[in-house]
């Protein structure tokens, strides 16, 4: 990180048509470089060697056919510490035009033409004279398929390699008038707080190491496992890839490398803990740090190495789908300072999620990486969340593992695996309704901080989804579920409710309502009307999806009458037994938390009044793990007799 070393640019594009908006009349167009730098559209940090590297998110949304028509004059700006020993040259392919005008410190100036590629920069008629200070500005206008913009420097014997990364460019013009050792200072302390950053950081994982292994929690075989499920993917893709064409099948993501490995891994650490009866890693206190280890790296890598490329670039929004909606909302919060509103003129609903998308840009550019890592996260601690609930709602160790990867198979095989990262708000939702789920269910031994987490959390998942309204209230029934001992069946719930009853207060009314009024108001305030949620055309019912179709479509995650897959089968049988539970209490079923039944309920009861079709299987990201619920408590009662578990779960 060269803290100093910059150089700056400004876009404008005074008459560019953008999918149907138009940008005129600024000197300079801002872009979310400009929310930490006032005065450029961007900061060139590393160098420019393609389109979408250029600081082109104001182009939001944009067609094919507008990217490639695209003409913008970049005006650039900065200062060049040239050393004696080298010369300074500038490559820019897709230029149409421009130039820059270099005066050093002696008054004197050149025009430095850009040269096209590495080989002509070694040419001295696009070279800068050696040594002196120089003061760089001027104008390039881009257009066609392939633009760049690299400084780079070129040595006697005519080598030539990037400027940047060498302290040479700089973006203050204080500089010009610093001493040397004025300016080796500030080198020293930039090196000395990035090594200062990596030795913290490489200091506090040897410790949190030392320490899992101190406790023997992090042991040889659970590290090796880890790492054979990174390899895995790696590994198996060829496989998985031809065994896709010998079904006539295709995975555009190649996700599903990634869930096979994750399967085979689960499987294999479960038959290594049987060889060797060490059930260490399956206790009840460790479960959560075990799901992490065994399965975390492996999802981490894969989805960073998939986007990585991303990292520092545009991504191209088209328009017509949602999450460009989303993005568009984001760059007007962040960069037009609408923060209110949402950069909303009329509210669509989901007034939360621009917010998270306006965040991730703000702190990290117009790159998408940190927001499709964001779903990534999310989906890693729900399978960690599940565990750790199945474990509370009295499911053994042996159950709760399983429910934990069977998540995560069907997540990372199924279709849901195209949510994943691709800028919708579904995944972002789901987390903040487990964790509201996770705290209200540890509130039932009091707490008020654990009541108020859970709020925290309730609110902003209705706030990110208004129709989840019904399963964010619903869920607050978890508070009243038995600490020990069996449910007693609706006269215990009655009891426990007279009890606890001050404690589902505080979240209903606290919590839940305060939020609906805080949107509410706010909605006023922007003169949108008192409303608790958007003004979405997709109340009511067409002829294409009728409400028993909207129904199927959230059970299955498929349009009727197509037939439903695993998960779709998961996500049905386990909404039948929840909904079984709340009127029949058979021995399988005997102690089945109803709140499981009831979120259920609230979940699937908007849809009988909301048109739903777009993106599936999107509607059913929540339903999967409440489903995933009722499913593995019906199946635990029938194997946890079983030798195998019943060793397994007393070792732990």
């Amino acid at each position: 990180m060269h803290l100093f070393a910059y150089g700056t640019t400004k876009i404008c594009d005074r008459h560019h048509f953008i999918g149907g908006f138009k940008w005129f009349g600024k000197e300079w167009t801002e872009t979310y470089a400009t929310f930490w730098n006032k005065e450029a559209s961007g900061i060139l940090k590393e160098p420019w060697t393609e389109k979408h590297d250029f600081p082109l998110d104001w182009a939001i949304p944009i067609k094919a056919k507008n990217f490639d028509a695209l003409n913008p004059t970049i005006e650039i700006d900065g200062v060049l510490l040239l050393p004696k020993t080298i010369k300074f040259a500038v490559v820019a392919e897709g230029l149409k035009e421009g130039s820059l005008l270099a005066t050093n410190e002696n008054g004197e100036s050149y025009i430095l033409s850009p040269a096209k590629n590495f080989e002509e920069a070694a040419q001295q008629e696009f070279q800068l004279p050696k040594g002196s200070r120089w003061q760089l500005s001027g104008n390039f206008r881009y257009a066609g398929d392939d633009w760049s913009l690299v400084p780079v420097i070129v040595r006697d014997d005519g080598s030539v390699s990037s400027s940047l990364g060498r302290d040479l460019l700089w973006q203050n013009k204080i500089v010009l008038s610093l001493t040397s050792w004025e300016i080796q200072l500030y080198k020293y302390l930039s090196w000395i707080m990035d090594s200062g950053i990596c030795v913290y950081f490489l200091i506090w994982g040897f410790w949190v190491v030392r320490f899992q292994i101190k406790e023997q929690f992090l042991t040889l075989p659970l590290a090796l496992f880890s790492i054979l499920a990174v390899t895995f993917t790696i590994v198996l893709a060829p496989f998985v890839t031809y065994a896709l064409e010998l079904v006539h099948m295709s995975d555009a993501t190649n996700v599903s490398q990634l869930g096979i490995s994750i399967i085979l891994v689960a499987m294999g650490y479960l038959f290594w803990s049987f060889i060797r009866k060490d059930y260490r890693s399956f206790h009840p206190d460790k479960m959560g740090r075990f799901i992490f280890i065994l399965f975390g790296p492996a999802l981490l890598i894969f989805f960073a190495n998939k986007w990585w490329s991303e990292i520092g670039q545009w991504w191209q929004w088209v328009p017509g789908d949602d999450w460009t909606t989303y993005q568009f909302f984001a760059r007007r919060i962040v960069v037009g300072g609408e923060w209110l509103t949402g950069g909303q003129s009329a509210l669509l609903g989901k007034e939360l999620y621009p917010y998270v998308t306006a965040l991730s840009h703000g702190l990290f550019g117009q790159s998408s990486f940190s927001q499709r890592m964001l779903d990534v996260w999310s989906v890693l601690c729900a399978s960690i969340i599940l565990a750790k609930m199945a474990l509370k709602l009295k499911l053994t160790p042996f159950t709760a593992f399983i429910t934990s990867t069977a998540f995560l198979m069907i997540y990372l095989i199924g279709s849901f695996r195209y949510h994943i990262g691709k800028g919708l708000c579904e995944t972002t939702a789901m987390i903040f309704m487990m964790l509201a789920a996770w705290f209200l269910y540890e509130a039932r031994e009091g707490g008020a901080i654990r009541i108020a987490i859970a709020i925290f959390f309730g609110v902003l998942g209705y706030w990110t989804r208004q129709d989840h309204l019904g399963v964010i209230a619903a869920l607050a029934i978890l508070i009243i579920e038995p600490i020990e001992g069996p449910t007693g069946g609706w006269k215990g719930y009655w009891e426990r409710f007279k009890i606890r009853r001050q404690r589902l207060a505080y979240y209903w009314g606290g919590g839940l309502y305060l939020g609906i009024g805080l949107l509410c108001l706010r909605n006023w305030f922007i003169g949108a009307g008192v409303r608790f949620t958007g003004t979405s055309p997709n109340l009511g019912h067409n002829d294409f999806i009728t409400p028993l179709k909207g129904i199927y479509l959230v059970l299955t995650g498929y349009l009727w009458p197509q037939f439903p897959s695993i998960a779709g089968m998961v996500m049905t049988l386990g909404t039948f037994i929840g909904f079984l539970a709340l009127v029949w209490s058979c021995k399988p079923l005997l102690d089945f938390p109803v709140a499981i039944g009831i979120a259920i309920l609230g979940l699937l009861t908007p849809y009988l009044f909301v048109k739903i079709w777009a993106y599936p299987p999107r509607f059913s990201i929540h339903l999967l793990p409440l489903a995933l619920f009722s499913v593995m408590i019906f199946v635990d009662y029938f194997i946890k007799d079983n030798k195998f578990v019943v060793e397994f779960n007393a070792k732990n």
